[in-house]
């Protein structure tokens, strides 16, 4: 089985969940045997992918007159096509990841009926974002979801939907594995992530505050980048609480895993998580998670069990649940045991061999491209500043008229 596979990130150029799972899925479907053609934007020194996935940077030019962020994918999105069309490549599948390369996914399918899986790993709110979402969902065979928090959600906006399947993510447990306990050392809490207002490091923060009324020699680490790590710095000290607190910029590879490591506890304040996989991988650690319940980190973290949820952005029941994880040794090593154990039920050999389940189901019965409809039907471009909409009806095979 030959599989295109369009994505927006493959290490180093990781900014999130997303790349992290194509990493990990397309090296568990090259070891299934399945033949990876992984299109990624051009961006230069990308690690090298495992035997069996060919990386194809896509080279993308910037469109005049369009908005920038929106107007680069759709770009790439019309290099992909064209890309594929000039090399003659042949696939079995076409697997597109979010509303970014959804265009390139539509515009293949379109183009030659190849049975499309569309992956939605954060289900978008604003336009065209939400309308390129919705592209690639109505031209997908599949979709594929990785909680069912997120599967309802799209259920929910009451629109025309493929069948949508839920895979829950994988984790790596001989790379995040437990390591040696720490003795004698301030207790520490852990936050890995992407610093904007979706995680609710804001929330994080004034819990902390709380949490050093009882515990003044913890500490607070704070591993990831992002808009809003010049605030929350401010915030941090407008708290008091910074001498407390390490900002220790994006972690990767070993670095990460020292730092679930080097922690007692792992905190996610999350106001939205589709699904949480930082929430894996320090369990995988053994370290029990303190989760906002919302999304799917509800399905990941066992209430009780592997760690505790707490209501969304209530900070100090985030504190107290901080505290109790933290002055408990017992039910701390407890959690711990258990989080790691149930990590070990989500492996990406088992998230891999899903998928092929899902792309031979899609050859066996492909659905029929547009459901009978033209493509307009999903009007995507009438939101798209002119440029981008005449690229993107190009892409996908029509004209204006």
């Amino acid at each position: 089985m030959r599989v295109a596979f369009i994505a927006s990130e493959y290490p180093p150029h990781v900014y999130g969940g997303l790349g992290t799972h194509v990493d990990a899925l397309t090296a568990a479907l090259a070891a299934q045997l399945v033949s990876v053609d992984l299109f990624v934007p051009e961006r230069g020194d990308y690690q090298a992918p495992p035997a069996g996935v060919t990386l194809r940077p896509v080279p993308v030019s910037r469109i005049e007159g369009s908005d920038g962020n929106t107007g680069f994918w759709i770009s790439f999105s019309a290099e992909v096509v064209r890309l594929v069309e000039r090399l003659d490549l042949a696939f079995d599948v076409v697997h597109c990841h979010d509303w970014l390369t959804a265009l390139a996914g539509a515009g293949l399918t379109a183009r030659v009926a190849t049975p499309l899986l569309f992956s939605v790993h954060l289900p978008q709110t604003e336009h065209p974002h939400v309308d390129l979402e919705l592209l690639g969902l109505r031209t997908a065979t599949t979709g594929i979801v990785y909680s069912q928090a997120v599967r309802q959600e799209l259920l929910d906006r009451d629109t025309v939907l493929p069948p949508l399947a839920v895979i829950p993510n994988g984790v790596d447990s001989t790379r995040f594995r437990p390591l040696p306990a720490r003795h004698d050392d301030p207790p520490v809490v852990l936050f890995v992530g992407r610093l904007v207002a979706q995680k609710g490091v804001d929330v994080l923060l004034r819990a902390f505050a709380a949490v050093l009324a009882r515990l003044p020699q913890a500490r607070l680490v704070i591993a990831g980048d992002g808009d809003q790590a010049l605030y929350l710095q401010r915030l941090a000290r407008y708290l008091g609480v910074m001498a407390r607190v390490e900002f220790v910029g994006w972690q990767s590879g070993e670095d990460l895993v020292r730092c679930y490591g080097h922690c007692d506890v792992v905190a996610m304040p999350s106001r939205y998580e589709p699904f949480g996989l930082v929430a894996l991988e320090a369990m995988s650690c053994g370290r029990p998670v303190v989760a906002a319940r919302t999304g799917g980190l509800a399905e990941i973290v066992d209430d009780g069990r592997t760690g505790i949820l707490v209501p969304a952005g209530d900070h100090l029941r985030f504190a107290q649940a901080l505290v109790r994880l933290l002055t408990d040794d017992q039910a701390r090593e407890k959690a711990s045991l258990a989080a790691r154990e149930e990590a070990l039920r989500h492996q990406w050999d088992e998230v891999a061999i899903s998928t092929v389940r899902r792309y031979e189901a899609a050859i066996a019965h492909p659905r029929p491209s547009w459901l009978g409809t033209d493509p307009g039907a999903c009007d995507v471009t009438a939101a798209l500043p002119p440029r981008s909409r005449a690229i993107a009806e190009q892409v996908l095979g029509r004209s204006r008229k």
